[in-house]
């Protein structure tokens, strides 16, 4: 019969057939001990015979609509059915014995049947794969706790937890079996954490009340004497008497319900008697109440050991007698009636939720609860003690399902210690789950995100771009959804330095400042949050450059060949939303800037500081948005500069009004006068940079007004000065000159003013000196000894040979720098860094000229093409061709120079000095850039570069690198062991500073020197195969 039983529980789409069965099973399983084992076994081989498809199939329907497994369903009823009574009319000692020791029973039943099935789902072989029931099996269990009719389901949850902790944390099982055994433990402590978290909700009024009624409704049905029903209201177990009196009243349509109610009075026998057993311990050795704990068994339901009176002057002696009158108690619930009133065909009106409030009130103090602790400090002790990869990374990834369901549990301290142990785990895969778990629900806390906030920055920079990126995500995610955190400037510095990162890390940074800066809003607080954020961070920024924002908006504007034109066409529609955000963040920084002002002291200044190059920054994507503040802004230009912020705001003055005077055309001749005055007044007076900024923006002037007599005043003024100082020298040769400060003022704006006014021209033709005539003035006074003097004619004359290259492929200068750089005294080092500078500026000033006109040329073509047909000849096109040549000849000029000094620049890398490595990396930068020359040259000191301990040049180096790769395949490893020679040599250099210096570990660099090393290799590898 029971074979025949165990079939028909598996007959699909025959329910009838599958309630009989399973009605039938627990009876035969009950009464007939000797068949259990094969009753089992029957069951464990038919689940296996299933096919795949069905053995996911839940087809036992509950009280609720969820439905879980036939098979689940059924184990859980077997292990209900031993417990039973001798004669359930009779409380004696006999029945009590018997309901003790069958509950046992069940109790080793279900362990037995835990063991065989979870051992047997560590196997697969062919059809006997338990796995996909077992996990149907622990959901099933996991959905069922806290049900009135399977109360089998903790006991169940609870062994099988100790069997998961123990296969976890054995070493000799198969790995597989370990990584199940912590994915199963973590979602049964996911769901622990879900029933706990629901006690305070348990607690409230609403539910109180909800309760009370449900053991109204109980009472009422079994008993009309209201004095008597008032007792049992006040009962301290009426919720275990209205728990009975519902099963008792399930039984009537479905026996297996006799079967739990005998299973909970079995339990809360067991329950009350270990109580006892305690308090009787306590009284024998007189133990302090204060160490009751630890006597407590582990199963005690605490709802019952806490159900006497709360008066501390009971004795251990009327405690024992509470309890043991709660015994009787209970065992008087075994003759509970069905209900008094079934003549009447009267039922009982509860709903099916609220029986299931009362059982979670029930078991909100059973032991089962109290065991997440116990499994959350496994799961944290994994790592520690675990060498294994994958099982770290697993138990991360549990740690992330029980977090889930309660992220508060972030803020613990175990927690956080274990969260920190896996972001510095060696393994990459931990490391990127423990910041899945943080970043999953920190990001609405603003207390979690200060706590992990260091962590987060830490791994920001970690060696795996899954971490990177996923660091990247959660800063972007807080910055968009808190945008009033406190750390949301920090946060924006650190997402700028990842900019330069690998293409998705870098896709992934613009993507969040686009949305959270250049996004159109007309929500007037988020605009002013927004330039506060900017400016914020502009000040952070400062001590590294000021260049970051507006390369940042260069990102969303330009396009380039190697776009597609899908790529180009977002662009295009993009760049009208940033263009619109854009101006209205100007418009807001123009408004601050007078709040600023009205506050003096050093933040305001540094306040000010950053709005102006805010201004520059942002100004310079659409100058026409600047325009209508250039009269608030020309102001500041006159200032008094008594500290080194005035003469920054002043510089970038002059660097907005440089792109907003040439849009000025309506203006009034008086205010371009005006502002050419206050130019040339600030050449007297102000710092270099200023200077600079103040003739590029004179010219931009002048080429508006047409004034080049007062270019012809300035350079006359400055040069006559050099010439006068010049015939000084001559004179006295062997005397100290004592202009040497203003000497060298002036030699410098000079060689500015030659950048910017080519003297060349017809309208410069009455000036009383020539091209040749100014760059034998920078020659005589870079031979003089004065320092000073030196390098500042230095610096002029790269400024000079920006307008006029030609002179870079002379002798004289060739000589002149190639002295400089091959020259590797201390003392030389300056004028070394210079020259490599002066190099850098003319391709960079190559690289912008051209890009200008070939925005010139390309807009010829539509010019042209509104003319006529007999105007196709005209000067336009001659025009367009004469563009097209003058770009050839620059890059031409270009071409050679780069051809001329790239040897010695090259050698010049290999250098104790870091400064000049950083001039050099420039250099080669800017001469890739251009394609100047065949790149094959580069390549060893490329190699060498990703071994430099500077970080900027490891990484411009690793991109230069990337992008060759790209544009000739299989270039790099034909000269990769010149590359490991060359990083050699520069190690062996690092080695010489170390010795100098003891503050560096030479060690570190020369294994991250080992590694960089192995860059070509891997390129090699990646041709090969």
């Amino acid at each position: 019969i029971s074979s025949f039983t165990v079939s028909c529980i598996f007959v699909e789409n025959i329910f009838d057939l599958q309630a009989h069965s399973i009605t039938i099973l627990p009876e035969l399983f009950s009464r007939y001990e000797d068949h259990r084992d094969s009753i089992l076994d029957d069951i464990l081989l038919s689940i296996v015979r299933l096919p795949t498809s069905k053995k996911s199939l839940r087809c036992y329907r509950l009280p609720s609509g969820e439905s879980i497994q036939m098979f689940t369903a059924l184990i859980m009823h077997l292990i209900h059915s031993p417990v039973q009574t001798i004669n359930s009319n009779i409380t004696d000692a006999g029945n009590e014995l018997n309901l003790l020791n069958t509950y046992s029973i069940g109790q080793n039943i279900a362990y037995k049947f835990l063991t065989l099935f979870f051992r047997s789902c560590g196997t697969k072989q062919g059809e006997d794969d338990y796995r996909i029931i077992f996990e149907n099996f622990l959901a099933d269990l996991l959905t069922t706790a806290n049900r009135p009719e399977w109360p089998s389901s903790e006991i169940l949850l609870t062994l099988l937890s100790r069997i998961l902790m123990k296969n976890f944390s054995n070493q000799s099982l198969p790995i597989q079996t370990r990584l199940q055994s912590l994915e199963y433990l973590g979602s049964v402590a996911a769901q622990l954490r879900k029933d706990t978290i629901e006690i305070d909700v348990l607690n409230s009024r609403e539910n109180q009340e909800r309760i009370d009624q449900v053991i109204h409704k109980t009472l009422l049905s079994i008993e009309t004497d209201e004095d008597i029903l008032e007792v049992y209201k006040t009962d301290p177990l009426r919720h275990h008497r209205s728990l009975i009196i519902y099963l008792n009243e399930l039984s009537q349509s479905e026996p297996t319900g006799h079967f739990a109610k005998m299973f909970h009075i079995g339990q809360w026998l067991r329950d009350i008697n270990l109580t006892i057993e305690r308090l009787n311990q306590t009284l024998t050795r007189r133990v302090k109440p204060s160490n009751h704990a630890e006597l407590v068994d582990v199963d005690t339901d605490e709802s019952i050991d806490n159900n006497n009176p709360s008066n501390p002057t009971i004795t251990v002696d009327d405690e024992i007698e509470f309890k043991k009158s709660e015994k009787l108690t209970i065992l008087k619930m075994l003759t509970l009636p069905i209900t008094i009133r079934k003549q009447q065909r009267y039922t009982l009106d509860i709903d099916y939720d609220d029986i299931c409030l009362l059982m979670r009130y029930l078991t909100s103090n059973r032991p089962f609860l109290k065991t997440f602790d116990v499994y959350l400090k496994q799961l944290a002790a994994v790592f520690q003690s675990e060498a294994g990869t994958n099982i770290r990374s697993k138990a991360m990834k549990c740690l992330c399902t029980v977090v889930e369901a309660d992220p508060t549990i972030l803020g613990r301290n175990d927690i956080k210690s274990c969260v920190k142990v896996g972001l510095t785990d060696k393994s990459v895969s931990v490391r990127e789950a423990a910041i899945d778990l943080i970043g999953r629900y920190i990001v609405h806390k603003q207390l979690l995100i200060l706590q992990y906030y260091d962590v987060l920055c830490e791994r920001s920079i970690d060696t795996g771009v899954s971490v990177r990126k996923r660091v990247v995500k959660i800063f972007r995610d807080v910055c968009l959804s808190q945008p009033d955190f406190v750390r949301i400037p920090d946060i924006c510095s650190r997402l700028l330095r990842r900019i330069n990162d690998e293409e998705s890390i870098r896709k992934l940074v613009l993507e969040t400042f686009q949305q959270l800066w250049f996004t159109p809003t007309r929500n007037h607080y988020e605009i002013r949050q927004r330039v506060q954020t900017i400016i914020d961070v502009l000040i952070d920024a400062q001590k590294q450059n000021n260049t970051w924002l507006e390369n940042l908006v260069k990102e969303f504007l330009q396009t380039n060949d190697k776009q597609s034109n899908d790529d180009k066409a977002r662009i295009r529609e993009q760049r009208k939303d940033v263009l619109k955000a854009i101006h209205d963040i100007i418009n807001e920084l123009v408004e601050s800037i007078l709040k600023i002002e009205s506050a003096n002291d050093q933040v305001s200044s540094n306040k000010m500081v950053a709005t102006f190059v805010a201004l520059y920054a942002l100004g310079k994507a659409n100058p026409e948005h600047v325009l209508s503040h250039v009269s608030t802004i020309v102001e500041y230009l006159n200032i008094k500069c008594t500290s080194y912020n005035d003469n920054v705001i002043v510089q970038y003055v002059a660097k907005i009004l440089e792109f907003t005077v040439p849009l000025m055309k309506s203006a009034s001749s008086s205010i371009i006068y005006s502002l050419e005055g206050s130019l040339t007044k600030l050449l007297l007076v102000s710092g270099q940079l200023v200077i600079h900024s103040s003739i590029a923006c004179l010219a931009a002037a002048v080429r508006l007004s047409k004034n080049v007599a007062l270019v012809k005043e300035v350079f006359l003024r400055y040069h006559s000065f050099i010439i006068q100082c010049q015939l000084k020298i001559i004179e006295n040769p062997n005397d100290e000159f004592k202009g040497s400060a203003q000497l060298a003022r002036s030699i410098y704006i000079l060689g500015v003013l030659c950048k910017y006014f080519d003297i060349e021209r017809s309208e410069y033709d009455d000036l009383q000196f020539s091209v040749e005539d100014i760059f034998q003035l920078f020659m005589f006074f870079i031979e003089r000894p004065d320092s000073v003097v030196k390098l500042k004619s230095l610096v002029g004359l790269g400024y000079f040979l920006q307008r006029y290259g030609q002179y870079l492929i002379e002798d004289t200068i060739r000589q002149l720098y190639h002295t400089y750089l091959l020259d590797r005294r201390p003392l030389a080092a300056q004028l070394r860094c210079q020259v490599l500078i002066n190099l850098e500026e003319y391709f960079r000033d190559c690289i912008r000229r051209m890009a200008e006109q070939d925005i010139d040329y390309l807009h010829l073509p539509s010019t042209t093409n509104t003319n006529e047909d007999e105007n196709s000849n005209d000067a336009h096109q001659i025009t367009g061709a004469n563009l097209k040549d003058t770009t050839d000849i620059h890059s031409e000029m270009a071409s050679s120079i780069a051809q001329c000094y790239l040897r010695i620049v090259l050698d010049t890398y290999l250098s104790e000095d870091e400064i000049i490595r950083q001039c050099v990396r420039k250099v080669v930068s800017c001469i890739l850039e251009q394609g100047l020359v065949h790149p094959v040259q580069f390549i060893p000191f490329l190699i060498a570069m990703t071994t430099d301990r500077d970080i900027n040049i490891q990484q411009s180096a690793e991109q230069n690198l990337q992008d060759l790769d790209k544009t000739n395949p299989g270039i790099i490893q034909t000269k990769v062991m010149q590359g490991f020679k060359m990083s050699y040599q520069l190690q062996k250099l690092l080695l010489i500073q170390y010795n100098n210096n003891q503050q560096v570990d030479p060690q570190s660099d020369i294994i991250r020197g080992k590694s960089f090393c192995l860059y070509g290799v891997r390129f090699a590898k990646k041709k090969k195969n």
